[in-house]
């Protein structure tokens, strides 16, 4: 029974007398209810149902419509977020999605040359992860280039796809001049004229098309020169294998490295090079050259590959004097004075230079320090160590190499000795 009536002072009322069986029909549907006498509900099935008797309930209480959409949204999109450019354009994107997602959902040249995102007024990167409503610009820049770092930075399936389609387009380019440049200074140093029937020759033992696909492979490590050198010497049987270089200052006519911030281009954590060293390349299989310090500890191994080792030059220091900060680290071994830890770092700091990270130990008498710092250039790491040389009661200051990490540095001051240290070991037995 279902009916309204009126009362004397003209208000509404409905009632309406249901068994439980109706009632659950006109709550649930007729189609639940069979489902509840079968048997066949499930708790996502009372979930869901409770989650739309509670929408309705809180739809009435909202009275602004704008909220109501947006909370909207978040219900009944839990794997989504919404987000909108400046113009009021909304982009959807999966949890978790950041700023660069966005730029490619936007547009992949926008992508593409992305710097930075401004997040409603503020300036974020573009791995920043983006929440529904926030408005979302992105500064773009003609030279910007994707990295292999920005997919690190993606949730999208499509932005992912694209950074990488043009990082291979970037590999692609820079090992077919890198690979022509390994190729041709053997051939020069073999006396081999790679002529159009010599060539075809080559194309045919390793299946390449045209000759930068050849060079391509042979930068990107799939061929070795020698293999192609193997394949020639035979037809050129007077001619005596070139002789093998043991150092990359033995090169001439290697490849110069203009751009740091090329993204073929990655700096050794192993010596942590800084501009103005003296350096060498190594190419890596796929990932670009390893810009190498001349004295790396790792350099004997490296050049047992020596088709592998190019010459890099630094940029003019006016042009890299703008970017970096490039990561080092020094050691300094000093008395145990109190304050010294206070001075050295002051002296560091009047440089210019950042101190990421100290570690210190000490005993009695002396402490070793060591610290990792951040500099811009050969030149003021010098002047760090110069300053810090010149402090009372300072014994010695030196660079270290390898400092990848917080971890390592204090493994390097733990293992290094102090006066007497076996001195109080005695005593203690």
């Amino acid at each position: 029974l279902h009916t309204t009536v009126y009362t004397k002072d003209n208000r509404i009322v409905e009632v309406q007398i249901r068994t439980r069986r109706m009632h659950q029909v006109a709550e649930e549907g007729i189609a639940r209810h069979w489902l509840y006498k079968e048997g066949r509900v499930t708790d996502d099935i009372d979930s869901q149902t409770k989650w739309v008797r509670q929408f309705l309930e809180w739809a009435e209480e909202i009275q602004d419509p704008q909220e109501f959409v947006e909370q909207l949204k978040i219900d009944l999109f839990p794997d989504e977020i919404f987000v909108q450019t400046p113009k009021g354009e909304v982009i959807s994107l999966p949890k978790g999605g950041t700023a660069l997602d966005f730029a490619f959902a936007v547009h992949s040249e926008v992508g593409f040359h992305a710097t930075t995102a401004i997040v409603n007024g503020k300036v974020r990167t573009l791995g920043y992860p983006l929440s529904s409503s926030d408005t979302v610009k992105i500064v773009t820049a003609p030279n910007q280039k994707p990295s292999r770092d920005w997919l690190g930075m993606v949730k999208t399936s499509k932005a992912r796809t694209k950074i990488r389609r043009a990082i291979r387009e970037q590999e692609y380019e820079f090992n077919v001049d890198i690979g022509r440049d390994m190729l041709d200074r053997r051939l020069r140093k073999a006396r081999i004229h790679l002529d159009d029937e010599k060539w075809q020759t080559v194309a045919d033992a390793f299946k390449v098309s045209d000759r930068d696909h050849l060079y391509a492979a042979i930068g990107g490590g799939d061929i070795s020169v020698e293999r192609v050198l193997d394949h020639l010497r035979p037809n050129v049987p007077d001619v005596a294998p070139a002789k093998t270089e043991t150092a990359p200052e033995d090169f001439t006519g290697g490849v110069t490295l203009v751009h740091l911030d090329d993204p073929m281009v990655r700096f050794a954590q192993c010596c942590n090079p800084v501009p103005g060293d003296p350096v060498f390349g190594f190419i890596t299989r796929g990932r670009g050259v390893s810009v190498h310090h001349r004295d790396c500890p790792n350099a004997a191994v490296l050049h047992q590959e020596p088709d592998r080792i190019i010459t890099v030059e630094w940029e003019e220091p006016e042009v890299f004097s703008g970017k970096g900060p490039f990561k080092t680290a020094i050691i300094v071994k000093s008395s145990d004075r109190v304050g010294i830890l206070g001075v050295i770092s002051t002296e560091i700091s009047a440089t210019g230079a950042n101190i990421r990270h100290a570690d210190i130990r000490t005993n009695d008498e002396a402490g070793n320090m060591a610290f990792l710092i951040e500099v811009k250039d050969l030149r003021q790491l010098k002047r760090v160590i110069s300053k810090v040389r010149r402090l009372p009661d300072v014994y010695e200051v030196r660079r270290i190499a390898s400092t990848r990490d917080e971890d390592e540095l204090r493994a390097i001051v733990e293992a290094l000795p102090l006066p007497n240290d076996d001195g109080d070991e005695d005593e203690d037995e």
